[in-house]
């Protein structure tokens, strides 16, 4: 009975070492797969290509399994402060411009291993939407040559693209941006050298501007517009030739039309003059395109050079003028349509600010408040009496701002009337403005929103190897063995006392 007793005991030892022994194997299994499955990591190169500046963001594309990515801004830099709309004279400089260290160094940060998996993509914004609108073919000779010189840099691995991204593209790329960083549902004001941008979370189901989008699984509806000629830059040319409308039937100008037009500016400070442009300059954006022959015939046919100058700044002649901007009347008599874009900003068509909504003010807004050395939080009463303060200068006084003197009262003027006459802010919505520049280590802008709508349609896959489901199945089968184990030594040692007992009965 003994030996019956100890056989039966050593079969289901026996039995138990060896499922222990799968079992450790499983786990051993699953460690391995640990190490060895890598998540799906994918780079891209984004060069924001805008009207004044050209800035470079590397994004880092991380996937734990099918709509599971995560995108974070891993590196930053600036390609000098041109638009590469500048290069309409010369389009193979533009790829030149790019070659430049900030874009290298960009792409040699890139592991070595992942340069297959990586994008390198220009976005040309509302400068290139200008020079495209003005010149078609310079457009696109501008955006072959920059393609030529991004494939070239990219090395045959990287996947490159260039082309002009639209306003309303810019505008909800922002937007996502905006409620990425900020963990919740805001509104986004994005403002830049040609263009303005407007996207909140829609209310009305009649507003003209509604616009559905897909973030990480959620749909929202929000109400999103583009305003080409209502950047700093564009609207100032629609200024200065304003005032040269304004002052068309001078007889003045009849009489001397090969000589120097010098018009006064209020929004240009005290003591300065600008430098002397040809008339047909002045109207050479489609945004300055005039719907008045008598003009157009005008420009054609003169040599006349026009120059700015100011006496004596006024804060309220140059918001009087700026104004006129913003009526709709005054804005649709003037300037010519421009194909698929709103010559006009409507205040009419934009809803007021929803209560309790914060809104990321970007770009420009963020430039021109830390330039007026403004501290946020402010109020509006306190940004109006700085702006009165920039308008009252003189271009001496105002050395210290470089090259922004000439447009510092301007500008500023400008953003108050787009704030508020445009998207009709007042003195208790405007404290729900934050003018911001970056949020948790990444820009806030259209770049980091653009790298996330672009991630559901990579196709990445998760973790390669076995990945998740395989380690699943592993540590399942690895606990199932462990407590088959457990019962067979268990088997092993109560099972054979009890045949024992039986046979001595």
């Amino acid at each position: 009975m003994a030996s019956m007793k100890l056989k039966t005991r050593t079969r289901w030892s026996m039995t138990s070492l060896l499922l222990l022994t799968m079992s450790i194997l499983s786990a051993l299994s699953c460690l391995l797969v640990w190490v060895l499955s890598v998540p799906d990591v994918r780079y891209l190169i984004l060069l924001d290509a805008g009207s004044v500046h050209t800035s470079v963001y590397t994004y880092r594309y991380y996937s734990t399994g099918p709509g599971h990515e995560e995108v974070t801004e891993t590196n930053f830099c600036d390609i000098g402060l041109t638009g590469i709309s500048a290069f309409k004279q010369n389009p193979e400089e533009a790829a030149e411009f790019v070659k430049d260290p900030c874009l290298t160094d960009s792409i040699s940060k890139i592991p070595e291993g992942y340069l297959a998996n990586t994008s390198l993509e220009l976005c040309a914004t509302a400068g290139m939407r200008v020079m495209h609108l003005a010149d078609p073919d310079v457009a696109l000779q501008i955006l072959a040559s920059l393609d030529k010189a991004l494939s070239s840099l990219g090395g045959g691995v990287m996947k490159t693209r260039v082309r002009i991204l639209s306003g309303l593209e810019e505008a909800l790329s922002g937007w996502v941006t905006a409620i990425q960083l900020s963990g919740g549902v805001v509104g986004a004001l994005d403002w830049g050298g040609a263009s303005a941008q407007i996207t909140f979370p829609a209310r009305e189901s009649k507003d003209t501007n509604i616009h559905r989008i897909e973030v990480a699984g959620e749909n929202y509806t929000v109400h999103s517009q583009s305003n080409l000629c209502y950047g700093q830059a564009e609207a100032g040319n629609r200024h200065r030739a304003a005032l040269v409308n304004w002052h068309r039937q001078d007889p003045g100008v009849a009489r001397n039309l090969t000589s120097v037009l010098s018009l006064r500016d209020p929004c240009l400070p005290g003591g300065a003059v600008s430098s002397e442009l040809p008339l047909s300059h002045i109207f050479s954006s489609p945004c300055t395109q005039v719907l008045n022959e008598t003009l157009k015939t005008f420009i054609e046919s003169s040599n006349l050079n026009v120059s700015f100058y100011s006496d004596e700044p006024s804060y309220q002649e140059c918001s009087d003028m700026v104004s006129q901007q913003f009526v709709p009347s005054v804005c649709d008599k003037t300037w010519q349509s421009m194909e698929g874009e709103f010559k006009c900003l409507d205040p009419s068509h934009i809803p007021v600010p929803q209560s309790e909504l914060t809104y990321l003010a970007m770009s420009t807004y963020f430039y021109i408040t830390r330039g007026l050395n403004l501290t946020v939080p402010f109020s509006l009463e306190t940004f109006r009496k700085k702006s009165k303060d920039i308008c009252s200068l003189s271009l001496s006084e105002l050395k210290s701002l470089d090259n922004n003197a000439h447009s510092a009262c301007f500008q500023s003027v400008l953003m108050d009337k787009l704030l508020t006459t445009g998207y009709h802010f007042d003195s208790d919505s405007w404290n729900q403005i934050k003018f911001v520049k970056r949020i948790e280590g990444a820009e806030v802008g259209w770049g980091l929103g653009h790298a996330l709508i672009q991630a559901s349609s990579l196709g990445m896959e998760g973790f390669q190897l076995i990945g998740f489901p395989g380690l699943v199945v592993l540590l399942v089968l690895g606990g199932l063995l462990l407590v088959l184990s457990l019962l067979a030594a268990l088997r092993g040692k109560y099972g054979s006392e009890k045949y024992s007992s039986l046979r001595e009965l």
